[in-house]
């Protein structure tokens, strides 16, 4: 797959490798919404043709659905267009957020179709129809589900290569329709086979398929749409980041805006009450240069005064159950580097072990990871990151 997606890439994408930039990206998902495009409407035409000759609600159905695919892409065409428009005075960080609009429209008319093929389907349940199911039909069925699913890891190649839920989401839609040719394929056979029911039992499965797959694209979207705030991993790693920094004595206040092509990311940084503003603004620079350098955010970091960090009730908690806890490690020779940030969310505690320098790296990541857990369970759930390094001298 990778091989033909690269060769379509070199051959009609302009600085394909440059996935960075928005022109580059919006190309990307022009590309794969113009075969989608194509693909989708040679398949109708050849899937509704045959079930109006055969009479079978369930690839008339899957039909639509492939239809469906084609609308979708689309949407996705025209969200790709509206991303690639410059940042002006009123979107100063651009038009990115017109994908997961156009995300949230497909999963809409994916729900709407679903449960039109749904009330077709349990009428046909009710009052059955003599279906037809020729071999050149059910033939036309697997190739359509080979070629469904060759689009569908397109699709998702390129989602991954730009990091696109939009490209993502219509990758499903593609393996939807594989799946549902596959539902067709059984019913077809099941008519040869005199089991009239059974094409409008799967055609209920093919519509349940379509509509929970619109369903769940849609609450993903809407809540991303709402403001959706970083995930516990996204704010450990920009938290990690920032505290690496030196000068920096505490990290809160973090919030990510997700404007569809980059992430802003604004983040409070605690430092001395006795540096200079020069000296500040310099370790809010390297915060941002690293932020930016590692996450790839766009950072914005204010920063506060701090003084000394705070003897906050976690962090008499930890002093007094950290030693209680190495004691059942007698390899550790002590610790040092104690990093404790508290926010709404919670408390992220840091903490660097020091272990015989010969001893085997296995037996310290052990050690780590049982101390990391042994903490946060007394810590109440507390993100507890644990690091091991060598003491002056070997055991």
């Amino acid at each position: 797959m990778s091989v033909i997606t690269d060769l379509l890439l070199r051959r009609l994408v302009r600085d394909y490798q440059r996935v960075q930039r928005v022109e580059v990206r919006a190309r990307y998902g022009l590309l794969e919404a113009w075969v989608s495009i194509v693909g989708n409407l040679v398949l109708f035409f050849l899937k509704f043709g045959f079930g109006v000759t055969t009479r079978s609600v369930a690839l008339t159905a899957d039909a639509f659905h492939t239809l469906g695919d084609m609308v979708t892409s689309v949407v996705v065409l025209f969200g790709f267009r509206v991303v690639r428009t410059p940042a002006d005075v009123n979107h100063p960080y651009g038009h990115g957020r017109a994908e997961p609009i156009a995300t949230l429209v497909i999963a809409i008319l994916l729900v709407i179709t679903g449960l039109e093929f749904m009330h077709v389907s349990f009428d046909r349940l009710r009052e059955p129809v003599p279906i037809q199911g020729p071999l050149l039909a059910i033939g036309i069925m697997v190739g359509s589900t080979i070629f469904k699913e060759w689009m569908a890891r397109f699709s998702l190649d390129l989602g991954q290569r730009i990091k696109s839920e939009m490209l993502k989401a219509d990758a499903w839609h593609h393996r939807s329709d594989a799946i549902a040719s596959v539902l067709v394929i059984a019913a077809m056979v099941g008519a040869r086979l005199g089991y009239r029911w059974l094409d409008s039992v799967l055609g209920m499965g093919v519509a349940l398929l379509i509509a929970g797959t619109g369903f769940h694209l849609a609450r993903s979207m809407v809540s991303m749409l709402l403001g959706q705030g970083p995930s516990e991993e996204l704010t450990g790693k920009i938290i990690a980041a920032a505290a690496s920094t030196p000068g920096v004595l505490g990290v809160h206040g973090i919030q990510v805006h997700d404007y569809g092509s980059q992430q802003v990311a604004v983040v409070h940084i605690e430092v001395s009450s006795q540096m200079t503003t020069e000296q500040s603004h310099a370790v809010a620079n390297e915060v941002e240069e690293a932020l930016s350098r590692r996450l790839g955010l766009s950072p914005v970091v204010h920063v506060d005064l701090g003084g000394k960090p705070p003897r906050s009730a976690t962090m008499e908690m930890v002093t007094k159950v950290l030693p209680e806890v190495l004691a059942a490690h007698p390899q550790v020779s002590g610790f040092h580097g104690l990093l404790i940030l508290e926010d709404e969310k919670g408390s992220w505690v840091e903490v660097h072990l020091q272990l015989p320098s010969d001893s085997p790296l296995q037996e310290a990541h052990l050690i780590g990871h049982q101390v990391s857990e042994e903490l946060s369970k007394r810590l109440s759930g507390a993100k507890v990151n644990v690091h091991t390094e060598p003491s002056a001298h070997p055991s």
